[in-house]
This record gives C-alpha cells, structure tokens and sequence, in this order.
C-alpha cells in the first residue's frame, strides 16, 4: 500500500475510544441531503492544536485527509488498519465515497440510506490518493 506524506490535522472532537468511534464521530455535520436523506459532513479541522487556524470547513473527507485526521489523534495507525476501519464502516454503517468533480479526489461522508457509491469517474484521481477503484480493489484483499 502506498505511503502518505503526514502533517497534522486537528479537530475539536478530539479521541474517542476506538478508531471507528472517532471516524463516526468527525462525521457530525448534519445537512438535508438533495434526495431529503440527511447527509453528515465531517467537522472543521484545524491546522493547529488549539483549533484556532482552519484547515477545511466541515465537508466531505479525501482519503488522505481522513488518515491524517486519524493518525494525527492515533499516531500507531497503519494504512492497512486505517483501510480495514473504513471498509467496516463502508459494510456497516454508511460510509461512502465518490469522485468530486470540484476538487478532482475521491472524497467519503456519511449518509443515512443505501448509499451513493457512484458508478461515474470511478478510475479517476486526478488530485486523490487512490481512485475509487483502487479501494475497493484495496477492501476485495484485505
């Protein structure tokens, strides 16, 4: 699996137990989504520990982004552990991702029904990590 170049990013919501836990918690912008569906975005990060400085407003989450997120409240996470989680929440509990078309990177949120894994731009990472096709070719393996 491939390296990611880390920096942190910050959150208010800070650890919560487990990775998943903390992963379902960032996730907590609630919004109505165009099919009256509530969509939950992540919340505001931060590029500074006392959450003074935004990093991104609360929105959908590259993979990259996400990791660091993660890695920065869980620093012993591998990639591989990091896809297993997502993957989980991917099965359980209504994690999806796309490829935006704004910012060119496939991109995770959660959203409360069956899920809006698009069909469209799926070999696409023009900006992104991993195409939407590498993971899940990535979560067929693991």
């Amino acid at each position: 699996m491939k390296n990611i170049e880390y920096f942190p990013i910050y959150t208010r919501v800070g650890r919560k137990g487990s990775v998943k836990n903390f992963i379902i918690s960032i996730f907590n912008r609630q919004t109505r989504g165009w099919d009256d569906n509530d969509t939950f975005y992540c919340c505001n990060t931060y590029k500074n520990k006392r959450c003074t400085i935004i990093q991104c407003n609360g929105k959908r989450r590259s993979f990259e982004d996400l990791y660091r997120i993660v890695k920065t409240y869980y620093p012993s996470i591998s990639i591989k552990r990091f896809h297993v989680i997502l993957k989980h929440l991917h099965d359980n509990a209504n994690l999806n991702f796309f490829y935006c078309t704004d910012i060119k990177n496939v991109v995770f949120l959660f959203y409360d029904s069956e899920g809006i894994l698009s069909k469209d731009n799926r070999d696409k990472k023009v900006n992104g990590f991993y195409s939407m096709n590498e993971i899940l070719e990535i979560w067929e393996n693991l």
